[in-house]
């Protein structure tokens, strides 16, 4: 969790920094691609039960791909409605992460030690959340050589397809165990 909003943050931080280096937009703009986001999470909550199903315990490595799918449709945007696009794929992979790591934490322990368990996934989600700009800016300023918005995504991307594949990995040999 604390890696995952290490990512998520990124897009929080960013993308308004986004849509004013490439001068697709304004203020506005950017807070209306939040209501994308929020789209986004909201069709993939009417989904999520198939997702569920289908992926069984590959479901967060599928949020994950989405999550690079977005970063990448972001961070290469040459208007506004491609960064409409990248904020609902960005909102449909937090609501198909999320779920899992809850249920996933929830099962990994007994129903006694489940809350506080929970509660320290919780504590490392808004540590991620803290930390994110004190590691990914520095990184992005040393990859790009001085401050560049998209790189920030661009790490994103590469991050989330690392937690892909770690995470369809786990999920790949937990569905082969039962």
């Amino acid at each position: 969790m604390f890696v995952l909003f290490i990512n998520f943050q990124i897009y929080n931080v960013s993308l308004s920094y986004l849509i004013a280096e490439k001068k697709l937009g304004t203020a506005a703009d950017a807070g209306l691609s939040v209501a994308f986001f929020a789209a986004g999470g909201f069709v993939m909550g009417l989904l999520y039960g198939k997702l569920a199903k289908i992926a069984r315990n590959c479901t967060t490595s599928v949020g994950c791909l989405m999550l690079v799918v977005s970063f990448v449709i972001i961070a290469s945007a040459s208007n506004l409605n491609m960064c409409y696009v990248g904020s609902i794929f960005f909102g449909m992979a937090i609501a198909s992460t999320l779920p899992g790591i809850f249920i996933n934490t929830g099962m990994s322990v007994d129903t006694f030690s489940a809350g506080m368990a929970i509660s320290a996934v919780t504590c490392a989600q808004n540590f991620g959340q803290f930390i994110c700009p004190f590691i990914v800016n520095p990184l992005s300023a040393v990859i790009s050589g001085g401050s560049n918005v998209i790189t920030c995504f661009i790490i994103g991307a590469v991050l989330a397809a690392i937690l892909t594949i770690i995470m369809l990995l786990w999920g790949i040999k937990k569905n082969i165990a039962y």
